[in-house]
């Protein structure tokens, strides 16, 4: 009697370490579970509060463009590579490599200009009959292109809508006697015109031609003048037309 008191005495106790080991180890799976759940809570919130910070320091930058590889830097940048920067006038390319010190000669090297325009501006100028009108401004009578609208074909006159370096260039026949046509310059800022170029044709029906690269300021306005003779124009079956002016924003200074 006593042997099977013992013994059931050990099977309850059996039974309840079982119960009490698997207690425990599903309370630690759950605790483990628990501790996951709040690693991905607590990651997703530091990955927040770095979204965060990293839109804090580009509002703070984002008024600045970099002017130089350090500059970069400063923003957060961090990758070997070819970047663009602010220069003088215009946007620059350089190399950056960050894994150099700043005051290494390779640490920024300058590889040349882009090609950026904000506004865009070409135009082509023709006259579809004779304009004899001496000491008057040349008017146009049709616009091939003008992209941009700087060229005004009633008056005659281009204005420059940016800074920059422009092309301009014009072909002309002469009709009768000599003609002469004169470029004009005129300051945004002045009401006087001033020449800065010419062309001649001496003779009856002869091509006269001339072209100018020009640094101008926003407002700054051309044109051309006639100032002896007639500029000839006929347009028929396989003639003319014979005029045409033609111009563009070569190089626009983006940060003048």
């Amino acid at each position: 009697m006593i042997r099977m008191s013992i013994r059931l005495s050990f099977v309850l106790v059996l039974i309840s370490w079982s119960t009490y080991q698997v207690a425990a180890e599903q309370n630690l799976e759950e605790q483990l579970e628990q501790l996951r759940n709040n690693y991905i809570i607590k990651q997703q919130d530091l990955e927040k509060l770095v979204h965060q910070l990293k839109a804090q320091s580009l509002r703070q930058v984002g008024s600045t463009l970099p002017r130089s590889c350090w500059d970069l830097k400063t923003m957060g940048q961090s990758v070997n590579g070819i970047y663009l920067v602010q220069g003088a006038k215009s946007i620059e390319t350089v190399f950056c490599d960050f894994k150099k010190h700043p005051s290494d000669a390779d640490y920024q090297n300058w590889i040349g200009f882009v090609d950026v325009k904000t506004f865009p501006v070409y135009f082509y100028a023709q006259r579809t009959s004779t304009y004899a009108n001496v000491e008057t401004i040349v008017p146009f009578e049709q616009m091939r292109l003008n992209v941009g609208n700087a060229m005004n074909p009633t008056t005659g006159i281009f204005t420059a809508p940016r800074t920059g370096k422009y092309f301009f260039a014009y072909l002309g026949l002469s009709e009768g006697s000599p003609v002469r046509i004169d470029f004009l310059f005129r300051n945004g800022r002045s009401s006087d015109w001033g020449k800065i170029g010419q062309a001649y044709g001496a003779n009856n029906y002869v091509t006269f031609a001339l072209e100018s690269t020009l640094e101008l300021s926003k407002g700054d306005q051309i044109c051309l003048y006639l100032k002896l003779g007639k500029i000839h124009e006929w347009i028929g079956p396989g003639f003319g037309p014979y005029s045409s002016f033609v111009g563009m924003l070569m190089e626009e200074d983006i940060f003048a």
